[in-house]
């Protein structure tokens, strides 16, 4: 009796080894197809974002380069930069805010409010922008006023 019922245990594990090993096998194969699926998806959103971005600094830098030739800006009339700059606000909703800094990193004028004298000594962007003459962007951060996520220009 116990040599039949070792013969029959031998044969089931004989009989589900392979099986199991082929659920395993099974397994991974599915997994490993549906971790490609995701990767590709994961690189088209990518690139999508990075395109949207690419866009956005193209279409900032020449902005701003064309802010930065207006009378308005250039002539020290605070009260014609903060109206041209709220125009400029106004018109382009994807950025919350113009500002013009001054050598000494003030900000002298902006589209929106400013509650108090704003003062930049810090800002990385903005001392590149200064000391280089150049568009230069600030890495991603959150906006101190908003608390949304930002990328600030300057030219």
């Amino acid at each position: 009796m116990k040599s039949i019922r070792h013969r029959i245990l031998i044969i089931a594990v004989l009989v589900a080894g392979p099986l199991i090993a082929f659920d395993v096998y099974k397994a991974s194969r599915d997994t490993e197809r549906r971790v490609g699926e995701v990767t590709k998806d994961l690189t088209r959103s990518t690139h999508a974002v990075v395109s949207k971005v690419t866009s956005l600094i193209d279409a900032s830098h020449e902005l701003l380069s064309g802010l930065a030739t207006a009378q308005e800006v250039k002539g020290g009339d605070t009260a014609a930069c903060n109206r041209l700059l709220q125009e400029v606000g106004a018109r382009y909703s994807k950025y919350t805010n113009f500002s013009m800094v001054n050598r000494d990193k003030y900000i002298v004028c902006s589209s929106g409010p400013l509650p108090k004298k704003v003062h930049l000594p810090h800002s990385p962007n903005v001392n590149r922008a200064l000391e280089t003459g150049t568009f230069s962007i600030s890495p991603f951060k959150f906006g101190v006023l908003t608390g949304k996520p930002i990328l600030v220009f300057s030219e």
